[in-house]
Parts: C-alpha cells; structure tokens; sequence
C-alpha cells in the first residue's frame, strides 16, 4: 500500500482493509469490486488486484501460509521486480 503512497492516506484505509478483510481467506474469497471499493483514494489498483490473486495462491497452492522462500515470493505479482 505504501509504494508511491503517502503513509498519512495509507494508514486509515490500511486499518479499513484489514478489517474487511483480515486473512488470505478472506481477501481471496471476495469479489474483486469489493476489494478495489475499500482501495478507492489510494490509486493503482493492480495492486488490489495483485494482493487478490496473492491471497487467492497463498490459499491454494500453498495451503494457506505464506511461504517463505524468497523465489516463490518473488513469483507473487508485484513482489520483487516483476
């Protein structure tokens, strides 16, 4: 949320996101207009829709925990230097 984003617009909807959606569950299983309404005023959506898919590939592909590995991070969209 901070890329390119001033911490004082971030901190608020940070804590509103959170809320709506406080696991990988959660952000994975919810409609994508849903999770780009509670982005709304912090610009660059691809990022929603990369934490989206993030949650959606942490839940099935990696059963629900974050992995570790740095490589498999990097594969996530927006991680790294893709």
């Amino acid at each position: 949320m901070l890329q390119q984003t001033q911490t004082n617009r971030v901190s608020e909807k940070f804590e509103k996101f959170v809320r709506e959606f406080p696991d990988f569950q959660a952000l994975s299983n919810a409609p994508l207009d849903d999770v780009l309404k509670k982005w709304q005023g912090l610009g660059y959506n691809k990022r929603a829709i990369a934490l989206k898919e993030i949650a959606s590939r942490v839940i099935n592909e990696h059963g629900g925990i974050l992995p570790k590995d740095i490589e498999t991070l990097k594969s996530f969209p927006q991680i790294g230097y893709n």
